[in-house]
């Protein structure tokens, strides 16, 4: 505690100057990660939420995110796109986030090759890098609550930083929440430092942060349509977060099973997160015999939010969430490293610093393809919505899945769109050709727009939604029904086995319809040239021998026009696998289909 009341040793001209360089650096980097355009559901909200601001209609989602939607609002004036402005602030907070947590470190008495060096691993872990160039809170809130911090934890010795760090603390929990628990211990203790001195300061500080929470909170609440339906939103969420996201869910994941994806694979990265984790673990470990408080403090921090998040949030969603904690893992890499590299006794922080920086190289060469993805080519939903806008004319009606519906409604809402639960529920009757139905995943129907983001190392980085879009015909959109499995995809395409027999409903067509199948067989199959027949509400449409593992056939047929139109599919070998003794796959299988198309004659 004493120690904390002195300022750390100051700077050097040398070290000032390579702090200002590695912060130009780090902002060209930032600069260049920028997403092209808005991707995940979170990004969406946040866009309508600068023209509609409303927690219950999720404009943004609760808690509403007051003061970040504020300084979106506010760059809006001078950027003419809401995702660019949303994105301007994000980038301004990513940029300063290696000097701040270097200022941090700094205060928590690191060393200098320490604080720099975790700040810089830090800041090129891909998780940071990529979140940094998006539309999302996470960053923003980040860097106050870094600031908040380093400045707080000044406050033990300076009572203006003290106080200027109670208005920080009091923004970042504007932007998210959790920033209250991150400055928690801080905050006692520059409390507890500034109450031997002078209460009425000590006191002047929660009351001035609380006052920020409160009111921008109370300001959004009564943005919104009621405050009522505010407080029920947020009481939902809870709720939401408590039954689903949390252990007590039964089917989520048990804790022991979380234990490595929440404290050692939490930072994407590959072979360099387990390096970084295990070098954090012995900088931790490695404090209890050389009784440094600054490590202590760090995980004060820090860890309260890794637990939690391993007990409560989204298991989807980790990569996004370690973005709030990583830093610890940062500073605790960087001082194990540094233990080691002074049991070498050979110029330890020059060594330290080079090993540090190896890493985020290794980082960097990970990351770099992956962000590349993203700031060259418009995400899936953004694509599909595009399509839609460009494609199909403005009177067209448009059906919508929920897994879709912030995108719909932010880019298309002004289009009729009639929003639906399941394909299923799109009216049977002769659809106009500009009617599309649009949903998360993969479509194998014919006409239909897929629009894929490549499951490759941006997988591992993003939250694991959104990868593929598709914009189907309504006259293509089928019903499944007996004698089919479920769909499967790979992320590339998208396939249905079906068993001995399949049934397939098909819309209404006014005249001749144009019918398409494509589909595979088991290699095992071949040899023993199936016999396939195919018929249309009641009418043999072929049947045929198949005597090649890949079948495309296409009909021009008689559609009704006042029901749905009945396709059935039957084969003559279906194989099972399992009692063939081939896999395990007990199901029958008897063909794979691929794609299909039904669409009226032109």
């Amino acid at each position: 505690m004493e120690l904390l009341q002195t300022p750390p040793l100051a700077l050097t001209r040398s070290q000032r100057i390579l702090v200002l360089a590695t912060t130009v650096a780090v902002a060209v980097t930032r600069i260049w990660a920028r997403s092209l355009t808005l991707w995940d559901w979170d990004e969406a909200l946040f866009a309508m939420s600068l023209h509609d601001f409303d927690v219950p209609q999720h404009h943004p989602h609760p808690p509403g995110f007051p003061f970040y939607v504020l300084l979106g609002k506010i760059a809006r004036t001078f950027i003419g796109s809401d995702f660019r402005a949303l994105q301007a602030v994000v980038i301004v907070a990513a940029i300063s986030l290696f000097p701040l947590l270097f200022l941090l470190a700094r205060e928590l008495r690191f060393t200098f090759a320490t604080a720099w060096s975790g700040a810089l691993l830090f800041v090129f872990f891909p998780n940071v890098w990529f979140f940094g160039g998006t539309a999302f809170s996470d960053v923003p809130g980040l860097a106050l609550a870094l600031a908040a911090c380093a400045m707080l934890l000044r406050g033990c010795r300076e009572t203006r930083a003290y106080l200027a760090g109670a208005v920080l603390l009091g923004l970042a929990a504007a932007v998210r929440p959790q920033a209250l628990v991150i400055a928690f211990v801080p905050s006692l203790l520059s409390m507890w430092c500034r109450s031997r001195k002078s209460w009425s300061v000590a006191l002047a500080a929660p009351l001035i942060g609380g006052l920020i929470v409160f009111g921008s909170y109370a300001g959004a609440a009564l943005a919104s349509e009621s405050v009522e339906s505010y407080l029920g939103t947020a009481r939902a969420l809870r709720e939401y977060v408590r039954k689903v996201d949390s252990f007590l869910n039964p089917e989520r994941q048990p804790l022991s099973g979380l234990l490595d994806d929440f404290f050692v694979d939490a930072i994407p990265g590959g072979r360099a997160s387990v390096v970084v984790a295990v070098a954090a673990a012995f900088g931790a470990l490695a404090s209890l015999f050389r009784r440094a408080p600054r490590v202590w403090l760090l995980l004060a921090m820090f860890l309260p939010f890794n637990l939690m998040g391993w007990l409560l949030l989204d298991v989807n969603s980790i990569s996004r969430y370690s973005v709030s904690f990583g830093a610890m893992y940062a500073l605790l890499a960087a001082e194990g490293i540094a233990i080691l590299c002074s049991i070498a006794r050979t110029a330890a922080p020059l060594l330290q610093s080079i090993v540090v920086m190896a890493i985020a190289l290794r980082y960097s060469w990970w990351a770099a393809p992956a962000i590349g993805e993203v700031r060259r080519i418009p995400s899936p939903p953004h694509a599909a919505m595009t399509w839609l806008l460009e494609n199909t004319p403005a009177t067209a009606t448009l059906y919508a899945h929920g897994s879709v519906g912030p995108y719909v409604s932010y880019y298309l809402g002004k289009r009729n769109v009639i929003w639906l639960e399941s394909p299923e529920e799109i009216p049977s009757r002769a659809g106009g050709r500009d009617e599309y139905f649009v949903t998360e995943g993969l479509s194998s129907g014919g006409g239909a727009q897929n629009f894929v983001r490549p499951r490759e190392r941006i997988y591992d980085i993003a939250r694991k939604r959104y990868f593929s879009v598709s914009a189907i015909p309504v006259s293509g959109v089928a019903r499944f029904g007996s004698g089919w499995y479920w769909e499967e995809e790979d992320g590339k395409s998208t396939w249905r086995w079906m068993a001995g027999r399949g049934e397939i409903s098909l819309q209404p067509v006014a005249g001749k319809a144009t019918l398409t199948i494509e589909f595979s067989l088991p290699t095992e199959v071949v040899p023993r040239r199936p016999v396939i027949e195919v018929t249309l509400n009641g009418h043999m449409v072929e049947r045929f021998v198949c005597a090649t593992p890949s079948v495309r056939k296409e009909w021009t047929v008689d559609a009704l026009a006042d029901r749905r139109n009945e396709l059935v599919i039957t084969t003559d070998k279906p194989l099972n696998p399992a009692r063939e003794k081939i896999n395990a796959d007990e199901r029958d299988l008897g063909l794979q289909l691929f794609a299909y198309s039904w669409r009226p004659v032109s």
